[in-house]
């Protein structure tokens, strides 16, 4: 079976990626003509998923019957055979999922369906999964379970398997948001094992407290996407959950503050904020308690600065075009419900007759 990875030969080639081929002793090594490791990455994804399915299709009857034998015999969908939840993987990034993501579908799968045969698994037992080990889950998780195993039956070619799959209905997030005041409390007090990890924190927390963008989008935003001229800063559309870019306004104060930190133009500026580490979390929840502020998350900084920022301005347009969302759409979910009481100014009796 070949085998395939990505390296640099030498600085005469000036540095470009190539793709080596190990085939029963054979090696065969191709220019991928980049310099860029993740474009090479997503070229090396690519030819290993086109391999998989020609030998998948080129595998005798006799070697499918062993497959499914095999199948049966194993009791964890990360021991399947052959590499078939690494292949999964390959097609998610190919189709553009983000790291993030499929990280959190392929743990969805390796705990619901721990220790069950999938060979064997029916539809009711599916439900019977989601009944037991999700019911206290919050909605927007579930959902979230419910997208993953989805797409791992569809990789399967298992849809009765999906007639077991809950209809999940997410409710709006209901969680506390801060003010001004309290989220420059959170960042005054965060707290590092070294100086310069401190300094990142800080920072990435100040640059989701002004303009609201997401965790994940801000982690990976790199020095590059930074234009000091005008202080705009750059979201690109492959790391901004949406796939579309935007850019939004810094005040030119923190700028000062970035240069304490300045790295090479294609080194992340949060580097020590890596979604993969519980420290981001951790961090984050003992700046809280010294504060002394309501408990939230990375995104109760998106949801607070959206309050703050619609019902200063009150231009929903304006608002969604700086955190990246749709008019009247998912912007709604960032809306903390009011009482009945503020919305009477909305009320006119002047059409009762």
């Amino acid at each position: 079976m070949a085998s395939y990875c990505i390296f640099i030969k030498n600085k005469r080639d000036r540095g470009f990626w190539y793709l080596r081929k190990s085939d029963h002793g054979k090696v065969t090594d191709v220019n991928l003509k980049t310099h860029d490791r993740k474009e090479a990455e997503v070229q090396l994804m690519k030819v290993k998923v086109a391999q998989a399915e020609l030998d998948r299709q080129n595998a005798s009857g006799e070697a499918l019957n062993a497959l499914d034998v095999r199948q049966k015999e194993l009791r964890s969908p990360v021991d399947l055979p052959g590499g078939v939840l690494d292949i999964w993987t390959d097609r998610l990034k190919v189709e553009g999922y983000r790291e993030q993501s499929i990280s959190r579908y392929l743990r969805a799968a390796q705990w619901l369906l721990r220790g069950v045969n999938i060979a064997d698994l029916t539809a009711d037992k599916v439900a019977e999964i989601f009944a037991t080990k999700t019911v206290k889950l919050k909605s927007t998780t579930r959902h979230g379970y419910v997208n993953a195993l989805n797409n791992l039956f569809d990789h399967f070619g298992r849809d009765d398997l999906k007639k077991g799959l809950p209809k999940v209905k997410v409710e709006p997030p209901t969680k506390s948001t801060w003010t001004r005041e309290q989220m420059y409390d959170i960042i005054m007090n965060v707290r590092s094992n070294t100086a310069e990890r401190t300094e990142q924190y800080r920072l990435y927390f100040s640059v989701m407290a002004i303009i609201g963008s997401r965790p994940g989008e801000t982690y990976d935003l790199l020095w590059s996407d930074l234009n000091e001229d005008t202080g705009i800063i750059h979201f690109r559309a492959e790391i901004v959950k949406t796939r579309r870019e935007r850019f939004c306004p810094l005040p030119f104060s923190l700028w000062a503050q970035l240069e304490t930190i300045r790295g090479e133009p294609d080194q992340r500026i949060f580097s020590a904020c890596s979604p993969c580490q519980a420290s981001r979390f951790t961090v984050l929840s003992n700046a809280i308690k010294r504060a002394g502020v309501p408990k939230g998350g990375l995104k109760t900084f998106r949801t607070s600065v959206s309050n703050i920022l619609y019902r200063k301005s009150g231009d929903i347009v304006k608002v969604s075009q700086l955190l990246g969302h749709g008019p009247g759409t998912a912007m709604t979910w960032y809306q903390s419900v009011r009482a009945p009481e503020e919305l009477a100014d909305l009320v006119n009796d002047e059409v009762i007759p």
